[in-house]
């Protein structure tokens, strides 16, 4: 029975040793720095209105907290047995994942933007496989949403809005002209789609982490407008509080709609 088994050993140490690369090689990258840049420095060579201010990407410790978490429910230190089918269902995605996240970060650092624009796209799809893997089916341990959803919401939501950046890094790269649009109205419509995107998620799946990452990446953009462009795109400012809010009002209409449903259930 499934009950008397644990996840499969193979699996268990292929998502450990992909988590400690992940680590490790985004330490190296700087502390070394590898090429000689930071992951910060190379952003800086795309300068774009949609990036936000550094401290945002201070998330990433939350996201490696968190997969740090998942990774150890993987072993039999916190729930049952019984409970790590949701761990199986990931399958090998995670370790996957992880092998992406570095060859972004080789990519990117060594400023192949349009071959690490291919393998962004590519993580975000397997992370968002997973993503509907864990939320799309009911699983009974209430540990599932702390040690596998949560970690899965935010690593999705922000590769969501990375994706979003590499694109634009990517542009800039180019030189394109954006159609002879000015840089603000795009920067516009990237938050407009990024908030339709990830709006749809939220509500389809009641998950308000997924959303709150948003609402993090929103606020680090106006921060930045703020503090370093002295609110020289003042359209950017607004259009973050804008977008912002419209994500405050999709989490509070799913919870709304899931509590509905749940108190007719009951």
């Amino acid at each position: 029975m499934f009950n008397d088994r644990l996840v499969p050993l193979p699996l268990k140490v292929a998502n450990t040793l992909g988590l400690i690369l992940v680590l490790a090689a985004n330490a190296l990258a700087n502390i070394l720095p590898i090429n000689g840049l930071n992951t910060g420095e190379v952003s800086d060579f795309y300068p774009n209105l949609f990036t936000p201010a550094g401290v945002t990407f201070s998330i990433w410790g939350i996201i490696y907290f968190f997969l740090i978490l998942f990774v150890v429910y993987n072993y039999n230190v916190v729930g049952k047995k019984s409970d790590k089918k949701i761990v199986e269902s990931i399958g090998w995605y995670f370790f996957i994942s992880c092998i992406l996240n570095v060859a972004w970060l080789l990519l990117w650092h060594y400023l192949y933007i349009g071959y690490s624009l291919i393998v962004m796209v590519l993580l975000l799809l397997i992370l968002l496989r997973i993503y509907f893997t864990v939320h799309g089916n009911m699983y009974s341990d209430p540990n599932n949403r702390i040690f596998v959803r949560i970690p899965f919401s935010i690593y999705a939501g922000w590769i969501t809005v990375a994706t979003i950046t590499n694109v634009t890094a990517f542009l800039v790269h180019l030189q394109w002209s954006g159609w002879g649009l000015p840089p603000q109205i795009w920067t516009l419509i990237m938050m407009a789609v990024a908030t339709a995107i990830m709006s749809l998620v939220v509500y389809r799946f009641h998950d308000a982490v997924y959303g709150l990452v948003l609402i993090w990446t929103l606020a680090g953009i106006g921060w930045k407008h703020l503090e370093v462009f002295a609110m020289e795109y003042p359209f950017v400012v607004y259009g973050s509080v804008l977008f912002g809010l419209l994500m405050i009002g999709t989490i509070i209409a799913s919870e709304w709609t899931r509590r509905k449903r749940e108190r007719r259930l009951f």
